[in-house]
């Protein structure tokens, strides 16, 4: 009878544990949504007696995809780059008749799941200056 009630109490024990050590917690409630981060600077400029220089970039660190990059170009033409490798720069020279307003346009689309991306846009002649940043970040951890 000692043996019997040993037996079963052993099984017993047995049946929990393995119960308990197959139940773990699904990987795949962990999975985060990816967030959508389409961003754009714009704005004008009026040309003063110098040129103006632009400089645009655009960054990211962790986990992000880039669809693709747009951009007024120094003749405002609109550029478009698409899946680009990040980090991404591009320098140019705006010329033309003093007082001639000209458009200026940084776009970026993208998402973020596990991160930040940043785009920026920097220009200057001398007596303007223009510094504009947009980011989308998303943090999991």
């Amino acid at each position: 009878m000692k043996n019997r009630i040993s037996l079963l109490l052993g099984l017993s024990l047995l049946s929990i544990m393995v119960i308990f050590s197959a139940c773990k917690k699904d990987d795949d409630d962990d999975k985060t949504t990816p967030l959508s981060c389409d961003r754009t600077i714009d704005g004008s400029i009026t040309l003063g007696q110098n040129d103006f220089t632009v400089s645009m970039k655009v960054s990211g660190s962790g986990t992000y995809s880039v669809t693709k990059i747009e951009y007024l170009d120094a003749d405002g033409n609109l550029q478009t780059l698409n899946n680009p490798d990040l980090p991404w720069e591009e320098n140019f020279t705006i010329s033309g008749v003093s007082g001639s307003v000209h458009n200026y346009e940084l776009s970026m689309y993208t998402s973020v799941t596990n991160g930040k991306i940043t785009a920026e846009f920097d220009g200057n002649d001398g007596s303007q200056f223009i510094n504009q940043t947009r980011e989308c970040s998303q943090y999991t951890d």
